[in-house]
């Protein structure tokens, strides 16, 4: 049986004004941790086979940002524990650096240059 946790996700805007692309999340790619499978908010993701931005029918996929591609920064926490699931991907905004998922190298700053980090 599945049950709902009530709660806040982490809030990883600095401030409200963003813009945001419908993802979908391949569940496949997410680890298990206590029986749940969920991609945290922070999260920086990318086209499972290329940028979302030029194939929109792809899922996405958690990237360490070190190199490669980068789409933008998963908006909340997605449970992908029963399969594939909604997101949104930030690509433009101001965002509190320590609450992405990931160190931001000099790659992520390039890839993801309409959005702004603020170390708080």
């Amino acid at each position: 049986m599945n049950t709902t946790e009530f709660g806040t996700s982490k809030n990883v805007l600095y401030d409200g004004i963003y813009k945001a692309v419908p993802v979908t999340i391949d569940s496949e790619n997410v680890a298990a941790v206590d029986g749940k499978k969920v991609m945290p908010a922070g999260t920086l993701i990318k086209g499972a086979s290329a940028s979302v931005f030029t194939d929109r029918e792809q899922n996405v996929v958690a990237t360490t940002g070190a190199s490669g591609d980068i789409d933008g920064i998963l908006l909340y926490d997605v449970d992908v524990t029963d399969g594939d699931a909604p997101g949104s991907c930030v690509y433009h905004a101001t965002v509190w650096a320590d609450k992405v998922e990931a160190t931001i190298s000099a790659n992520v700053r390039s890839k993801l240059n309409q959005i702004t980090f603020v170390q708080g």
